[in-house]
């Protein structure tokens, strides 16, 4: 017979990596809330490969005065005291073990909605670290889907993504218009899970739930802009891959300065090969977005182009491992001075290198 607990959820990603969510004393319908936001179900049995545990810490300690990781059991032994490494967010501490594979995130003992919505939205980080260890990234972009087949619609703030993802028309659905975390499967494939918008869960506007276990096959990038008329322009590769690299600096940035300065530089490096990878895999264009156009169907005529010249700029998954080098050399030459490369990822990052990776995380 099945053993099923109150405040221990799943998430299950398209990269194979299976989270386990555990509430520990107090924090249960925190977690259950959390749990509502994104669509997950009780975990039932079985030993997730990676486990993020939720506990309380006293509401007057500051995060950086908190002390060592708290004793007591774990799944992995009664001494979690050894080999963790502890990473700072506002009003948060999150004690991770690399080797285990074991995150604890110490939550203030009181909050207002507000900030417990807060706390959910930067929680999820150590699931984009080990989506970004695993060829994936998280982007600020809305998800849309029609088919079974799914195209990202990314943009700065203000760029029409909510706007446009209200407007589709059946058979399309958007899935989130703010933020989706883009994974790859063993087969090499791009998958996109939907995440929460905040500003929703807030307003209380959202009539379903978020699912993210349920990954979309992706078929596109497309990148809006607004226009007097609907239009498509391809994409290269290097421009792509700068796009991609900015989208997701965008969601990791505004999780707060928190992470150690070497990590920075190795997440920031593979970011950038992970967003050359995604741009050598799938076509990207300019989508221009008219205010009262059908732009969705200039999305459904890239689609049915995806072999035709129109995307011969950055080549197709089957030419990905050839495109992405290329993807990566053209783009690291069009880098700004921020860009941390892959050569700086070697030994301790000089203070250049640390002070480079802090801007590129911070928000901006």
């Amino acid at each position: 017979m099945l053993m099923i607990r109150k405040g221990y959820y799943s998430v299950e990603l398209a990269d194979g990596c299976v989270w386990g969510l555990e509430a520990c004393a107090g924090t249960e319908d925190w977690v259950d809330n959390l749990a509502a936001v994104l669509g997950l179900t009780v975990m039932e049995a079985g030993m997730p490969g990676c486990l993020l545990s939720f506990r309380r810490r006293p509401a007057r300690s500051r995060p950086g005065l908190n002390g060592p990781v708290p004793f007591g059991p774990t799944r992995f032994g009664d001494s979690p005291g050894v080999g963790w490494r502890r990473y700072l967010l506002p009003d948060i501490v999150m004690w991770e073990n690399p080797a285990t594979r074991h995150t604890i995130c110490l939550l203030p003992e009181t909050g207002t909605l507000e900030e417990e919505l807060e706390q959910m939205r930067r929680v999820l980080l150590p699931l984009y670290w080990e989506a970004l260890r695993r060829g994936g990234l998280p982007l600020h972009a809305a998800l849309a889907e029609t088919g079974g087949r799914g195209v990202i619609l990314a943009g700065r703030s203000g760029a029409g993504k909510s706007t446009c993802c209200r407007r589709l028309e059946p058979p399309w659905m958007a899935q989130s218009d703010d933020l989706v975390l883009v994974v790859r499967d063993e087969a090499g494939r791009f998958l996109a899970h939907p995440l929460p918008t905040w500003s929703a869960v807030r307003k209380g506007i959202r009539e379903r739930p978020w699912n993210i276990n349920r990954p979309i096959p992706l078929e596109g990038i497309f990148f809006l802009e607004q226009a007097a008329e609907d239009g498509l322009e391809p994409l290269g590769g290097a421009s792509a891959t700068l796009r991609i690299r900015q989208s997701a600096l965008q969601v990791l940035g505004s999780l707060g300065p928190c992470i150690e300065s070497e990590r920075d530089v190795r997440a920031n490096a593979t970011l950038f090969e992970n967003a050359a990878d995604l741009a050598a895999s799938l076509p990207s264009c300019i989508l221009r977005v008219s205010l009262t156009g059908r732009f969705w169907e200039k999305i459904e005529e890239a689609l049915e182009k995806g072999d035709s010249p129109l995307f011969q700029a950055c080549p197709v998954a089957s030419r990905a491992s050839a495109g992405s080098a290329s993807c990566r050399a053209s783009a690291s030459a069009a880098a700004s001075p921020r860009t941390i490369t892959a050569g700086a990822t070697s030994g301790r990052p000089s203070g250049s290198a640390k002070r480079r990776a802090h801007r590129a995380f911070s928000p901006g």
